[in-house]
């Protein structure tokens, strides 16, 4: 019996239920507690998206349902974030409160969460043979976890976080300090950053199945590093745009080209474990350097920062090269 597909369904009714309490508490220990909540499903649901991929394509399609599950989620969050920002308004001016308002669109997101359960039902798994439950079944002792293949696949992520957390948090403040722009410009540019990300996500499949998904992740990746220092240093404010753009293609369209590497270099039983250290590991290093990001740029400015991510993009590109490039891909 498939044991993701219940996972991937659950993790969304929960998720819904919690999103909804945000939505009708007001004592903050409840708002926590959801919060709380709503934060671990909802990572168990992308823990469990990727194996859930992996099992229930082929390897051809494989690569376009990475590539256009990790589009379509970039582009709903920016859906989302406009009917939610703008019902916010209009509920707020319409019934006077802003609390009231903010609640509402809190429970609008909730009910497009239980939305997502009904495609899921209508997937039919892969349901593993007798011989295939066996193996699982004795391989998913972690003694026979090969540890060495998990730091090779973790280790450039975690650098790569350790470098992303050090500005990514603070590029709002970078536009916004160095170059006095507002608000609302800031949002624009942030918008048409979204919808480049999209644009490569969508792209990756194509360019992964052109010249292979190693070449792919090192090539975006260490394509975007001069971009960066573009950033740290040029006083030229049309060009660190474009270059703000091409770096925000560049880093996110290996994502769903990384994802399907990782699941296809570890055996099934893995599959899960790794997608969570991967996780947890990125988190970890981007909380770890946002916490110094802060100070370093308050006191050296935004170009000390700059430098110290192209230092960990530039380091992990070549870890990644080195871990991997004899891998014979699928």
């Amino acid at each position: 019996k498939d044991k993701v597909k219940p996972i991937l369904i659950f993790s969304s009714i929960i998720n819904s239920i919690f999103f909804f309490f945000l939505g009708i508490f007001s004592n903050i220990y409840f708002i926590f507690i959801s919060s709380f909540f709503v934060g671990l499903f909802s990572t168990t649901y992308q823990v469990a998206t990727s194996p859930f991929i992996m099992r229930n394509t082929s390897t051809n399609e494989r690569a376009y349902v990475f590539g256009l599950n990790a589009a379509l989620a970039n582009f709903s969050g920016i859906i989302g974030s406009l009917i939610g920002g703008f019902s916010r308004d209009v509920l707020a001016k319409s019934l006077n409160s802003e609390i009231i308002g903010y609640k509402i669109a809190i429970i609008f997101g909730a009910f497009f969460s239980v939305l997502s359960i009904f495609p899921f039902l209508k997937i039919k798994p892969k349901i593993p043979t007798r011989d295939e439950k066996k193996e699982l079944s004795i391989l998913t002792h972690i003694k026979n976890i090969n540890y060495i293949k998990f730091i090779k696949l973790i280790l450039p992520g975690f650098i790569i976080g350790l470098g992303a957390g050090m500005t990514i948090p603070f590029i709002n403040l970078y536009f916004k300090n160095v170059w006095k722009l507002s608000d609302g410009v800031i949002g624009i540019l942030f918008g048409f950053g979204q919808l480049c990300t999209f644009l490569g996500m969508l792209l990756s499949p194509l360019v992964a199945t052109k010249v292979g998904k190693i070449k792919t992740i090192v090539f975006t990746q260490g394509f975007s590093i001069p971009f960066i220092l573009v950033l740290a240093y040029l006083k030229f404010l049309p060009a660190v745009i474009i270059a703000y753009l091409i770096r925000q293609t560049l880093m996110n369209m290996n994502t769903p080209v990384s994802d399907q590497f990782t699941m296809e270099y570890v055996s099934e039983h893995e599959q899960p474990i790794i997608n969570a250290l991967k996780m947890l590991s990125w988190t970890a290093s981007w909380a770890i350097s946002a916490s110094v990001g802060g100070y370093m740029i308050e006191n050296y400015g935004f170009t000390s920062s700059f430098l110290f991510t192209t230092t960990c993009y530039t380091i992990a590109t070549i870890l990644f090269f080195i871990f991997f490039h004899k891998f014979k891909e699928k």
